[in-house]
């Protein structure tokens, strides 16, 4: 077998196995490598004829996945399953965290509001979660269409092939080089950290602050957000969570760099920053009172230039905030665009 046919061999099973669960991958790895194996030798060592025989890697995947109509079918539904479970418990660890924290130091809540708030967040989180999924999924599949079928009495019978478009075996994309993989650990980390955060400043962002104690005993906390203009402000933040969201359970899914991924990548980067742009520059995010209410319940005062607080309500932290947030999304856009293009897949 030559270099050429072993390339496209392994393509072609590489676009199968990628789409079946886990535990099935190796076996029909194998299975499929064998089968190849014993067609070649026995059909003339034509590597085109062949795979073309076997037909499209997507309709053999569903074959060995006993594929239905799903909203988050089984080519998905790994990722999805794992996705939701890592999101639900941390939304359901920091809501707790930040509930507990919030009736120690309050009295005018009771466990069945924070059951309340928990099952609010479990459900909404599970919604984010599972909207992600069923729409990658639609666009997945307009994606693999490879012919407009034309409707009509007959297709009531049965499949027609007149409409169809043969499949072809240089219609596979090459294997992903390694360097072009992205980490799931990293886009793992990335989906634990926008849950924890998002989750916390949703349920209680009167945390977000400088806590105060009296004899070891917690009670109360100096908020550094304006929570009289919570309402207005929230919505934008669960935006920008909710972008980031979608822009790390795409590279998940892809598992690897592609146009689709560096497309992805920028369009959430130019979203992020638009929102943290008005959230930090339009919205008034900051207590505008933090600086006064701390110096006077701990006798301090911000005097030195070198203290970034003495620079409160000035737009001087915006302005770093917003300047280490441009930083890291450009270069966060950046390496997309240089792995895609030195590493990526370009199909």
């Amino acid at each position: 077998m030559n270099e050429r046919d072993k390339d496209l061999m392994e393509r072609y099973i590489y676009e199968v196995v990628r789409r079946v669960p886990a535990s099935q991958k190796e076996d029909i790895r194998m299975e499929l490598q064998e089968l190849i194996d014993d067609m070649y030798d026995a059909e003339g060592a034509d590597m085109e004829k062949i795979l073309s025989k076997l037909g499209d890697p997507a309709e053999l995947a569903k074959k060995y996945r006993d594929d239905n109509n799903y909203v988050i079918g089984p080519e998905y539904y790994e990722n999805y399953v794992w996705v939701l479970k890592i999101v639900m418990i941390c939304v359901a660890a920091s809501s707790l965290l930040s509930r507990t924290v919030s009736l120690i130091m309050s009295s005018g809540h009771n466990v069945f509001d924070f059951s309340g708030d928990l099952l609010g967040g479990l459900m909404s989180a599970f919604g984010m979660v599972t909207l992600v999924f069923a729409v990658m999924e639609r666009l997945k599949v307009k994606v693999d269409i490879k012919t407009a079928k034309v409707w009509s009495i007959d297709n009531l019978k049965g499949d027609s092939n007149q409409n169809k478009k043969v499949w072809s075996p240089d219609q596979m994309s090459p294997i992903p080089d390694k360097k072009g993989l992205i980490s799931r650990g990293e886009t793992i980390f990335g989906i634990v950290f926008i849950a924890i955060l998002g989750a916390m400043l949703i349920f209680t962002p009167q945390l977000f602050g400088a806590y105060v104690f009296d004899d070891g005993k917690l009670v109360r906390t100096i908020s550094v957000f304006n929570l009289e203009e919570w309402n207005r402000i929230l919505p934008v933040l669960i935006m920008t969570f909710f972008v980031s969201f979608i822009d790390e359970i795409i590279k998940l899914v892809a598992g690897c760099y592609s146009v689709m991924v560096m497309a992805g990548t920028i369009v959430t980067a130019v979203i992020q920053l638009a929102l943290a742009t008005v959230a930090l520059k339009v919205l008034p995010i900051w207590n505008p009172n933090f600086i006064a209410e701390v110096s006077q319940q701990f006798d301090i005062n911000f005097t030195s230039k070198g203290d970034i607080l003495t620079y409160w309500g000035t737009g001087a932290v915006s302005n770093i905030l917003l300047a280490i947030i441009y930083l890291a999304t450009l270069l966060e856009m950046g390496t997309a665009i240089y792995k895609t293009m030195r590493y990526g897949v370009k199909n």
